[in-house]
């Protein structure tokens, strides 16, 4: 019964869980308990304030507001917000920090340059 449009919620990972192993899927997650190994998505990924995520992480789109501990790369975006923390890798075009995020390791925004800019570079 839903209407044109909507879209159905994104499934959550609730505070009393914990989850091992390797997570993949072509949705949305929500993680507000603590989940353990591989995250592999074709859509975004939100840690919420209380989740904790020992795991690395490849996502479209990766929100964190709790922890995560592991690599984290994005085809599209990584937004760090205030409060969380991320030991590890960074990698994504599009990175933000918030102020009073905290990352622990690098932040590599790669961008595939348009090719009229490199070709400038090589002369």
């Amino acid at each position: 019964m839903s209407q044109s449009g909507n879209r159905n919620p994104s499934p959550v990972i609730g505070a009393g869980v914990r989850v091992r192993g390797n997570i993949t899927g072509a949705e949305d997650l929500v993680v507000d308990g603590r989940v353990e190994g591989r995250i592999d998505l074709r859509g975004s990924l939100t840690v919420e304030r209380e989740g904790v995520v020992e795991a690395d992480i490849d996502a479209e789109t990766v929100t964190v507001r709790g922890e995560v501990a592991g690599d984290v790369v994005a085809s599209g975006a990584v937004h760090v917000l205030a409060g969380a923390r991320v030991r590890g890798q960074v990698r994504a075009p599009r990175v933000s920090l918030a102020d009073g995020a905290r990352v622990d390791g690098g932040v590599d925004m790669h961008v595939e340059l348009p090719s009229e800019l490199t070709d400038r570079r090589e002369r």
